[in-house]
């Protein structure tokens, strides 16, 4: 009976690894990019290094947590937006912005189909492989003296107005949009 109630525990378990693991499959395929934090000490490097106003619209793209929407909103009083794929992410952003009583709106949406053309600044932390694919989306959507803000990753042909490094190879990338 033991030896019974062991190997419907283990089914069981089995079964439930096998559908998280499908869940994350489905999130990166349909993402593109995986959900990795922004640390805290990035966020705090960007705080101290650029000014954002309370006239600013700071769109994120892949805003994950909204961590850093949040602590721009927090900082400055800018309107903070954010657009966010994966199901988990969106979760925590929603859970972080009621639990910091945050006016950050998030949106659980491609931002390739979203209007961010009312965007004064716009920031993600995505990867290197669609950063092209960014790169021709801002081009069509973004208003000329748009700043454009990455975390890690470049921009294939637009070059960096200023290039923001802090301890242990953290760097954010500053563009214009012209």
């Amino acid at each position: 009976m033991l030896l019974y109630f062991i190997s419907i525990f283990l089914l069981i378990i089995t079964i439930g690894a096998c559908v998280v693991v499908a869940w994350i499959v489905t999130i990166f395929f349909a993402t593109k990019v995986p959900y990795v934090r922004t640390p805290r000490g990035k966020i705090n490097l960007l705080l101290s290094r650029f000014h954002f106003s309370s006239r600013d619209v700071v769109i994120d793209l892949g805003c994950g947590s909204a961590e850093t929407l949040i602590a721009i909103e927090k900082q400055s009083g800018a309107a903070t937006i954010g657009y966010e794929l994966s199901p988990f992410a969106f979760v925590l952003a929603k859970l972080n912005i009621w639990r910091q009583h945050a006016k950050t709106k998030v949106y659980m949406r491609d931002f390739f189909k979203a209007d961010i053309s009312k965007a004064t600044i716009v920031s993600m932390f995505l990867l290197q492989r669609i950063m092209g694919d960014v790169e021709r989306f801002l081009d069509r959507q973004c208003k000329p003296g748009t700043v454009i803000i990455s975390y890690a990753f470049t921009l294939p042909t637009w070059k960096p107005e200023k290039v923001i490094k802090g301890d242990s190879g953290s760097v954010f990338f500053v563009y214009r949009k012209h």
